[in-house]
């Protein structure tokens, strides 16, 4: 089951009002006029989740088109802080639509938008996957892999992060079904495979994304740890013969 993330981030004082958050830089996914993301082929949405600072009565709604003949998605619960930089919290607030996933219409514009009063500006986002349908259950062997990757992240920017398995995958064909990657800041990641077909090389890739501090953020060089749970297919192999 396919599926990818598009990404909202800005430190801003939206001051009690809804303003629309600007799209991170993306590589995969079109942006345009800054706050749009164009809706990509995977057109349903199966979770979305957002920061949004928390000194006042805070709000946030994914708007698009489609979502208007009815009412825009409400985002809730949200993650957030009083006059600081909203960080994921422990557990994460994810709002799961993978049961019964939001359709809206391959290339029209999304926004991600927010309300909030902070005194100052503060880093605030929000966060939506998209697939192509209810994601099913896994069907297969499954197990668990590590691998080690490491690159200077830049902030609210995807990052193409290299990364190597520790041990050699089995040959043949694997299907990546999620990751983890423990890391000092907060940081948003998907996969990117580095090629198709049967695996012969332990190589991969996955983009990642840091997230704004406080009122700045650096990059960072940290060692990128990711564990895999991998369902594997089984190979068949076609042949023919002729009888004279």
């Amino acid at each position: 089951m396919p599926f990818t993330l598009a990404a909202w981030a800005q430190s801003v004082n939206p001051a009690g009002v809804f303003v629309s958050l600007n799209a991170v830089p993306d590589q995969v996914l079109t942006i345009t006029n800054v706050i749009n993301v164009l809706v990509p082929p995977l057109n349903r949405v199966i979770a979305h989740a957002a920061g949004v600072e928390t000194t006042a009565a805070q709000q946030a709604r994914l708007a698009a088109p489609s979502r208007r003949v009815l009412v825009l998605q409400r985002v809730a619960p949200t993650h957030g802080n009083a006059a600081a930089a909203s960080l994921p919290g422990d557990p994460h607030k994810v709002n799961d639509l993978r049961a019964a996933p939001l359709p809206m219409i391959t290339g029209e514009a999304a926004t991600f938008d927010i309300q909030s009063t902070p005194a100052a500006v503060q880093a605030q986002w929000g966060l939506v996957w998209f697939a192509d349908g209810p994601i099913a259950p896994i069907a297969g062997q499954m197990f668990t892999a590590r691998a080690t990757g490491a690159v200077a992240l830049v902030v609210l920017t995807w990052t193409l992060v290299p990364i190597a398995f520790s041990e050699s995958l089995p040959r043949g064909r694997s299907s990546r079904r999620g990751s983890s990657s423990p890391a000092g800041r907060p940081r948003r990641r998907r996969g990117a495979p580095a090629r198709s077909g049967p695996t012969p090389t332990a190589t991969s890739s996955t983009r990642c994304s840091a997230t704004a501090g406080s009122a700045t953020g650096a990059s960072s060089r940290t060692p990128r740890r990711h564990r895999s749970s991998v369902s594997r297919r089984p190979r068949t192999r076609r042949s023919s013969s002729t009888s004279t």
